[in-house]
């Protein structure tokens, strides 16, 4: 006989039990019922259904992951602004469900263990960041790893392939003539002397570009004033190279003519912009694969061996050989 379904059901979140009950059956019948069960009579499984949906039960996600021995991966980004880091966090969350395992993707300052609370990672993955030892202190014994462009000596990093894009976006400016090459970045994760060492390429003076986001107006302007002006800026982002076109649209400096400018992670609005930007495409679905993998291996208490995908270089209208001012 179905159970009468009472108003205060409604007034809280409803129980696997209560849609038992409410439908005359036992929990583990109406769990079998509810997630395609073969061993249920298609009566018994419409009385289940009909309750759950007259009783708005909603499954509880967080506890049917962790009946099935699925892991729960914290997907901590630095800046979900970037489209490159979004798009690896995205990329990773996604690989980890197809896996069959709990993904949650958090933006948050990591300083004080305040992305924890109410949150217990069975592996973690930094995107975008290198944890200083003190950041890791909340996660003590929590398998983790890191895809950033950062030198690592405490776990394992996976790169996201901004020292190869420059290298590949150096190499190609170099056959164009270039010899005068500027980098501009908020931070010195890839200094030009670590790109010199690289490049192993005595001809080419690599110039680093301290600048400020969203105003790069300053650096740029201090830069071109040298009587060694760069012929070509290589950028830590799309955004930046886009801030770059722009302060040279202002100046009336000629793209390419004057000064080719290439981006990184070839973001949708690269190609649209005037001239359109050339810019170092990132492989994000492998380098989340990579990283997807590498966590699962930790967990499992392997020792992966990491990889890291190469970048590609995108030619369009804002990089080409060195037309005037010589190189």
């Amino acid at each position: 006989m179905l159970q009468p379904i009472s108003a205060n059901a409604f007034r809280m979140a409803t129980k696997l039990i209560d849609v038992a009950r409410a439908a005359g059956v036992s929990a583990a019948s109406a769990s079998r019922a509810l997630n395609g069960g073969q061993a249920v009579s298609p009566e018994l499984r419409r009385r289940v259904e009909s309750a759950a949906a007259r009783l708005a039960y909603r499954p509880n996600v967080s506890a049917q992951v962790l009946a099935s021995g699925a892991k729960r991966i914290a997907v901590v980004s630095a800046r979900l602004i970037d489209p490159v880091i979004a798009g690896v966090s995205e990329s990773v969350a996604r690989a980890l469900i197809n896996l069959g395992h709990g993904a949650t993707i958090i933006s948050a300052p990591i300083d004080d263990g305040a992305w924890l609370r109410g949150f217990v990672p069975s592996g973690v993955v930094f995107v975008g960041l290198f944890p200083a030892p003190s950041q890791l202190q909340p996660i003590a014994g929590v398998p983790w790893l890191a895809v950033a462009d950062e030198p690592s000596e405490i776990g394992l990093c996976l790169e996201l392939g901004l020292a190869g894009g420059w290298e590949l976006a150096c190499r190609y400016l170099s056959t164009e003539g270039h010899r005068r090459i500027g980098l501009l970045d908020t931070s010195t994760k890839v200094s030009a002397a670590m790109l010199s060492l690289r490049l192993n390429h005595e001809a080419l003076s690599l110039k680093d570009i301290r600048v400020e986001m969203p105003d790069v107006a300053p650096a740029l302007r201090q830069a071109f004033e040298l009587v060694d002006r760069p012929t070509a800026l290589v950028c830590s982002s799309d955004a930046m190279a886009l801030a770059a076109l722009r302060y040279c649209a202002i100046e009336r400096i000629a793209v390419p003519q004057e000064v080719s400018i290439i981006g990184f992670g070839d973001a949708l609005f690269a190609r649209y912009s005037y001239p359109a930007l050339s810019s170092v495409r990132v492989p994000t679905e492998a380098i989340s694969a990579a990283s997807a993998k590498a966590i699962l291996e930790l967990l499992l208490g392997r020792s992966p061996v990491p990889s890291s995908p190469q970048p590609r270089l995108v030619i369009r209208e804002s990089s080409g050989p060195v037309v005037s001012r010589g190189a």
